[in-house]
């Protein structure tokens, strides 16, 4: 059954429903600089159709492969 809050994992492929967990979606657009660093502003911001579970980001913005298991993931 397909929801427009349930989204499907690039990486693992697992099927989140946004509601209840933090879904990171991709974007392209126009970023302005910030003096300090970073991003102030992304105009002409456009979705893409590609999105990544908590999970699977936070192993890839620790330089971990997405579907890299843990000595704590279930079997």
């Amino acid at each position: 059954m397909s929801s427009p809050y349930h989204i499907t994992c690039e990486e693992c492929g697992r099927e989140v429903d946004e509601r209840f967990e933090t879904v990171w979606s991709a974007v392209e657009g126009w970023e302005k600089k910030r003096h300090q660093g970073g991003t102030n502003h992304i105009a002409c911001r456009r979705p893409l159709p590609r999105f990544r579970c908590e999970p699977c980001m936070q192993k890839i913005l620790a330089g971990l492969p997405a579907l890299q298991g843990s000595l704590w993931d279930a079997e």
